[in-house]
């Protein structure tokens, strides 16, 4: 029973963590932060690679499985990516009364390699949708 208790604890603080996350990036955007600022991009990517962590230990642990990590990851980066595309629209919609944009509204970030497969690749990219 103690063992189910611990698990569940890691499973809600780890999506918690990926919560916070989402709320970090929203105050940043909220604060007219652009997405492609390269300290906006180094905080997300911190933020991203330090819960791909989290979950590589809990695993480790055996307090989640992998499945359970990839899909708090997974989970987590279509949030940022519709906080992205939110952020964007509403920017084209703004610059588009006063000039033509050339951001797409459809641009999307995401891991080059998922972090908790391979704690190397850091790096985001634009994703094409």
């Amino acid at each position: 029973m103690h063992d189910e208790n611990l698990k569940q604890r890691a499973i809600e603080q780890l999506e918690k963590d990926a919560q916070t996350i989402i709320q970090l990036i929203k105050v940043q955007m909220d604060n007219l932060t652009a997405p492609q600022c390269p300290v906006f991009e180094e905080v997300l990517d911190t933020q991203m690679f330090g819960l791909s962590k989290e979950i590589a230990f809990a695993v480790r642990l055996d307090l989640i499985d992998k499945v359970q990590g990839r899909e708090i990851l997974d989970d987590l980066e279509q949030k940022v990516s519709e906080v992205h595309e939110a952020y964007m629209a509403h920017q084209n919609h703004n610059t588009s009364m006063r000039t033509t944009s050339g951001v797409s509204a459809s641009a999307r970030i995401e891991p080059r390699e998922n972090a908790f497969e391979n704690p190397e690749a850091r790096e985001l990219k634009p994703r094409n949708t």
